[in-house]
């Protein structure tokens, strides 16, 4: 019989973003699997869809940089930890990797962290990151900024891509309300949704350059 785990997600927060968005269906997936799950982050509007299945939310103001917030921090989780019998903590961002780190020298827990993008480098932020024993980078090209900056062993990082819930977005999925919102009318629709922000959005600008082509294919 496969081991069942109880495993920390720590992240800053559970307002909507990409990480954010992956956190939760992962923490669902897992709890479906029938690991224990519990997540602790500076909370937000997906604390309620974890919270209905059941999983366990603890408000710690992981999304801080200040010092007394993050002392606040690391004996909040060293808490949680104790008492919920934490296994595995699996960190998604440099705030929480570094705390969790911390805890890590002397507590034993298995760390895992996950590389969603890139971190800035410099004035000395290099060194509060910390990538756990093993590291989930979600491209190559993750995995190499990985290797180059901060000199993790290549046999310690594995790349996947972020899954998604296939009951949500599937050819199912009833869409009609969406299309009616945005004046939607042609069968083929490519749909990107990302923050704005200038580096991801290099990926809309060439999504619309080649728009063109995949047109006339």
């Amino acid at each position: 019989m496969e081991k069942k785990y109880t495993i920390l997600m720590a992240l800053m927060g559970l307002e909507i973003g990409g990480a954010e968005t992956h956190v939760v269906e992962l923490s669902k997936e897992l709890h479906k699997q029938g690991h224990r799950i519990v997540v602790a982050s500076n909370g937000g509007v997906y604390v309620k869809e974890l919270t209905d299945l059941g999983i366990k939310h603890y408000s710690v103001p992981l999304n801080k940089r200040k010092i007394f917030k993050m002392i606040e921090s690391y004996f909040m989780l060293r808490d949680i930890i104790k008492k919920e019998n934490i296994e595995i903590v699996h960190s998604h961002a440099r705030i929480p990797g570094f705390i969790c780190g911390f805890l890590h020298r002397t507590m034993k827990f298995t760390f895992v962290t996950t590389a969603h993008w890139v971190f800035y480098t410099g004035m000395g932020l290099k060194y509060l990151t910390n990538w756990g024993q093993k590291v989930v980078a979600v491209s190559e090209d993750i995995k190499e900024y990985l290797i180059d900056n901060y000199k993790v062993d290549n046999n310690d990082i594995f790349v996947t891509i972020n899954g998604i819930d296939t009951d949500k977005f599937s050819p199912d999925t009833e869409s009609s309300r969406v299309k009616e919102e945005f004046n939607i009318t042609d069968e083929r629709t490519i749909v990107y949704v990302s923050r704005m922000d200038e580096d991801r959005a290099l990926v809309a600008r060439q999504l619309i350059e080649i728009a063109p082509r995949l047109d006339k294919r």
